[in-house]
């Protein structure tokens, strides 16, 4: 029986698929929704289900970094299926990219996860594999989770630090300032303001935005001008930036050289952010490159795994 390559890059909030062969690729919202225990939808279809009244149904967020919160199986099967990894004879090989922070038990968990999605093999990469810097180079790679910080030259490291600072500290800040007020949103819905205000930064303006919020009356649609969530996202940027600049501190004078030779490498769905960019700039005075789409820098650079 022949065997067939796909790439993983399972995120929190989506999962990332590339079919070696095919060069196709697809991408599922890592999340779920189940009736008694029971799943009944995954990814978009499943946040259908966060506004409707019934008690019986959950929506679940399955990753929290290298965490599995709830089975990653629906997820994995639905982003495997669209590639049509299961309609074919050939057995289904698995490439998976994880944090440089993941624990051997960990990469376990995940393994007897993947292989129950009838996967054949599973090979687990860590994150820094794909920058391949012949000097010296600052990575920071910002998602939904976690924000993943390293120095790396080739195969050495010499700075990393993960911490627990990216989009989603964002959103529950958002989430936060709002009930400050009386209200209560989802998840959902802060992320949407949250993209909303930062594409309103990029354009300079301050427009109302607007969500679906519960008060003590009920649901209502909220107003919220773009200019009062500044702080909710600015609090995750100095802590990125600072943690990032301790990074820097750590490594001799040769190596920073090199480093603001190469500027800083920002990848990551936070990248896309307003202000993070801006903020790493400013505080360490060395210009920063982003992808223009750098949630998918590392599902890019796994294309090259053959």
């Amino acid at each position: 029986m022949f065997n067939h390559r796909y790439a993983l890059d399972p995120g929190s909030f989506m999962c990332r698929f590339y079919d070696y062969e095919t060069e196709a690729e697809t991408a599922v919202r890592t999340c779920t929704a189940s009736e008694n225990g029971k799943v009944i939808a995954v990814g978009q279809e499943a946040l259908n289900y966060l506004y409707r009244p019934d008690d019986q149904i959950q929506v679940h967020y399955p990753i929290d970094h290298v965490q599995i919160l709830s089975s990653i199986v629906p997820v994995i099967h639905a982003g495997l299926d669209e590639l049509g990894a299961f309609d074919t004879l050939f057995t289904a090989d698995l490439v998976v990219t994880v944090p440089d922070d993941m624990q051997e038990s960990f990469q376990e968990e995940w393994q007897r996860e993947l292989l129950d999605v009838g996967i054949h093999s599973v090979r687990f990469m860590p994150l820094h594999t794909g920058w391949h810097d012949e000097r010296p180079t600052l990575h920071v790679h910002s998602g939904h989770s976690f924000t993943q910080i390293g120095i790396y030259a080739e195969d050495r490291i010499y700075a990393e630090k993960t911490i627990f600072f990216a989009g989603r500290q964002i959103d529950e800040n958002i989430i936060a300032a709002v009930r400050k007020n009386g209200y209560s949103i989802l998840p959902e819905d802060a992320r949407a303001l949250r993209e909303a205000a930062s594409d309103a930064f990029w354009r300079h303006r301050n427009p109302t935005l607007i969500c679906n919020a519960y008060a003590q009356t009920g649901w209502i649609r909220l107003r919220i001008k773009a200019e009062t969530l500044w702080p909710c996202l600015k609090n995750v940027f100095d802590q990125i930036t600072l943690w990032t600049k301790q990074a820097l501190e750590q490594v001799d004078v040769e190596v920073k050289e090199s480093v603001h030779q190469n500027q800083i490498q920002l990848s990551g769905g936070l990248g896309n952010c307003f202000g993070l960019k801006q903020s790493l700039a400013f505080a360490l005075n060395i210009p920063v490159v982003c992808a223009d789409k750098p949630e998918k820098v590392v599902i890019d650079q796994m294309k090259g795994w053959r």
